[in-house]
C-alpha cells in the first residue's frame, strides 16, 4: 500500500527522511509529488471531474487547502487518535480550520531578511515602517502578488491587528519592488547579494543556506512582530488510499512524526514535547509571534482573488 501526497515542503532530503521513517514504522510507501499550491488545486479538481483519483493528501499554504475544502473535495480529520492527547499542543493544529479539514502540522515564519554585506549591522530595518525609507528604494524583493498570497498574509495580518495602517501599502508599493516567484528565489537572491532586503523567506529555505555557515543572510525580528502560519494538510474526498493517508497524518502529528519532520526542516514543532531544531537566528520570542488564524486565511483568500495588491502596486 502507499500514500500519495502533493506537497510544497517535503522536497529532497526532507521527503527522503519522511518516506523512510513512515515506511520503517508501518511498511507503507509515501509517494511525494511536489508542486505549487495553485497547481495542486487544479490537479485535484481535474481528478475529481474525471473520476481518476491519484492523490490522497495536499500539503500547502492553508489558503489553498481552504479552497480545496470550499470546493467540497476535502475530508474532516477530527477523529484521529492523536486528538485524544491532552495539553500537548504548542500551536493548535486546528488554528486554520476548526472543522479539521485543514490541519496545521508545522508553523513557519514569513521572514524579512537582509544581506549582511549590503546592510551593515545596526543599519537594518527595525520595523516594517523602516522599509519605506528612501535608501531602500529598488533594494527590496518580495513575492509577485499575482502569483503568491504571501504579501497579503504578512501585511494584512499586521493591518488587521492595528500594527500597520493601509497607507503603508501605498508607500511600500512606491519602493520600486523587485518580484520573485517564491521564497527560495528570494532567499537565494539575498544570499548572492543580488538584492539587499527580501521578504517572505520561509524557515526551511533560510536554514538550507544559513546552516552552511558564514553565509551573508540575517532574518529580522521586527518591532511589530513576525507573522507565522500553520502549514496546511488536507485529506482528499474519495482518496484511493484514505485509511493509509489518515494513518500518515496521525503519525505526522505524533511525537515521532513531528521529530522527523522538524529535524529535517528545522521548523518549530506544533507539539510541546518535541525538541526545537531551529537555527538560533530563526528563534523568536513567543510574544513576538503573530499567528495567522482561520479568519486571516479567509480574508487573504478574498484579497488575493481580487488582486488588491496587484492593482495597488501596479507600476
Amino acid at each position: 500500500e502507499r500514500v500519495v501526497i502533493y506537497s510544497i515542503s517535503m522536497l529532497g532530503d526532507v521527503g527522503t527522511a519522511m518516506s523512510k521513517a513512515f515506511k520503517d514504522r508501518y511498511g507503507i510507501s509515501l509517494e511525494i509529488i511536489t508542486s505549487r499550491g495553485a497547481e495542486m488545486l487544479q490537479r485535484f479538481a481535474t481528478e475529481s471531474r474525471t473520476g481518476q483519483r491519484t492523490g490522497d493528501l495536499m500539503e500547502s499554504a492553508p489558503s489553498h487547502n481552504i479552497k480545496l475544502k470550499e470546493s467540497g473535495l476535502s475530508v474532516g480529520l477530527l477523529d484521529l487518535p492523536v486528538f485524544q492527547e491532552k495539553d500537548i499542543w504548542r500551536v493548535d493544529p486546528l488554528v486554520a480550520d476548526a472543522d479539521g479539514h485543514v490541519l496545521g502540522f508545522a508553523y513557519k515564519g514569513l521572514w524579512p531578511m537582509v544581506n549582511t554585506n549590503l546592510v551593515k549591522p545596526g543599519e537594518e530595518p527595525k520595523s516594517y515602517r523602516d522599509l519605506l525609507q528612501p535608501k531602500w528604494k529598488g533594494k527590496i524583493m518580495v513575492n509577485d502578488p499575482n502569483l503568491s498570497i504571501c504579501n497579503y498574509n504578512v501585511f494584512y495580518s499586521l493591518i488587521d491587528r492595528k500594527l500597520l495602517d493601509e497607507s503603508f501599502l501605498q508607500g511600500f508599493g512606491q519602493q520600486d519592488l523587485q518580484y520573485a516567484i517564491g521564497s527560495r528565489q528570494i532567499v537565494e537572491s539575498v544570499v548572492k547579494g543580488q538584492i539587499a532586503i527580501g521578504g517572505c523567506g520561509n524557515d526551511a529555505d533560510i536554514s538550507s543556506f544559513a546552516s552552511q555557515g558564514n553565509v551573508p543572510i540575517r532574518p529580522l525580528v521586527m518591532e511589530e512582530g513576525n507573522v507565522f502560519f500553520a502549514t496546511g494538510l488536507t485529506a482528499v474526498q474519495n482518496a484511493p488510499h484514505l485509511n493509509a493517508a489518515k494513518l500518515f497524518v496521525n503519525w505526522l502529528l505524533s511525537k515521532e512524526g513531528q521529530t522527523v519532520y522538524d529535524r529535517a526542516t528545522q521548523v518549530p514543532s506544533v507539539r510541546k514535547d518535541v525538541e526545537d531544531f531551529r537555527l538560533p537566528v530563526l528563534r523568536v520570542e513567543p510574544k513576538r509571534i503573530i499567528m495567522m488564524n482561520e479568519a486571516d486565511n479567509a480574508r487573504d483568500n478574498k484579497l488575493f482573488a481580487d488582486k488588491v495588491l496587484v492593482k495597488l502596486w501596479r507600476k
